[in-house]
């Protein structure tokens, strides 16, 4: 899932989902990557939903995750904790302003094989 396929035309959506699959991409470039092909594909105002297993990220790879989302144009706007039977997190980001980068963050998580590191 590094980048969505150019057959998914720019500002074509309203809705982007990606439901336990952002945590398998790769940290330091694939997780980029994906927020940017989002963003790209959504209309401002446009939503993406992200769901990973519960306690994948701590406190301080929340923060980078809504920092770094807001460099590719979105704006968390809420985040679930624990939900549902299988207890996911829900992270809902609207896409409220263009990409302010084209740069490729390092996402890597508490969860992600290694930790932090």
């Amino acid at each position: 899932m590094s980048a969505l396929p150019p057959a998914f035309k720019d500002k074509s959506s309203d809705l982007a989902v990606c439901s336990l699959a952002f945590q398998m991409t790769e940290p330091k470039k694939e997780r980029a990557k994906t927020l940017q092909g989002m963003s790209r594909v959504l209309r401002h105002n446009g939503y993406a939903i992200i769901t990973i297993p519960k306690d994948y990220m701590d406190a301080g790879n929340e923060k980078r995750f809504e920092e770094v989302s807001g460099e590719y144009g979105f704006t968390v706007k809420q985040h679930l904790k624990e939900e549902g039977p299988s207890r996911m997190d829900v992270y809902v980001l609207q896409k409220t302003h263009e990409p302010f980068s084209s740069r490729a963050y390092s996402l890597r998580w508490k969860g992600d094989p290694g930790g932090n590191r």
